[in-house]
């Protein structure tokens, strides 16, 4: 790859065996001639989004610290791999309800099990299900392993919004840390930083328990 530029939910990256500009989605290359999508590994492109989000966390004043580590794809392995002091460990799900195309992003501690039937009575659904990986992709830009709330800057808000609900437990801790969109990097920021970051992309919240 000749060289990549971020430009909103997009990352552009020019290909030194083709001359064609191809648009990336975090590991999605979309080809518009074709429409066809594939998973690619891009290290300039990981980069570029974990870039993404702490730009973004610097321009609203946000002071955070930003941890590289191995990949990790469950809660438990981030714990095990992860170790920061007095920081609420978390895990972000992306959910539907069962009977609409109304999507949410849940977020709770690592160890609390995702009870469907009672998150989706805080906004009157019976029960969810789990988004699939294409529609997390399509929504999010980002694939199981990597969702956290940063995600919410891939979206395409004019399209669909996903309300955000977090548990009580994670919405009054004193940090937090979730992934930059990539689980090879971790930031960490108090909780009225957090709360900063949401407000500043008017997110509706809904604090479940």
């Amino acid at each position: 790859m000749l060289g990549a530029f971020c430009f909103g939910r997009y990352i552009f990256c020019l290909s030194n065996t083709s001359k064609l500009w191809n648009i990336f989605a975090m590991y999605v290359i979309i080809v518009p001639t074709k429409h066809f999508k594939q998973k690619i590994g891009c290290t300039d492109c990981i980069t570029i989004m974990i870039t993404k989000v702490t730009n973004y966390l610097n321009s609203i004043g946000v002071a955070y610290e930003l941890l590289r580590h191995q990949a990790v794809v469950t809660t438990e392995e981030s714990r095990q791999v992860i170790h920061v002091p007095n920081c609420m460990s978390c895990k972000s799900l992306y959910v539907k309800d069962k009977k609409s195309d109304n999507f949410y992003l849940v977020v709770l501690p690592f160890d609390k099990r995702a009870e469907m039937r009672h998150l989706a009575s805080f906004v009157g659904c019976a029960k969810f299900e789990f988004a699939t990986e294409e529609k997390l992709l399509a929504d999010l830009g980002v694939h199981r392993g990597s969702v956290s709330p940063f995600a919410y800057l891939n979206e395409d808000t004019a399209t669909y919004s996903a309300p955000l609900l977090i548990d009580e437990s994670v919405w009054n801790a004193n940090r937090v840390k979730f992934h930059p969109c990539d689980n090879t990097a971790t930031v960490v920021l108090t909780l009225d930083d957090f709360k900063k970051f949401i407000t500043s992309i008017g997110k509706k919240v809904i604090v479940v328990d």
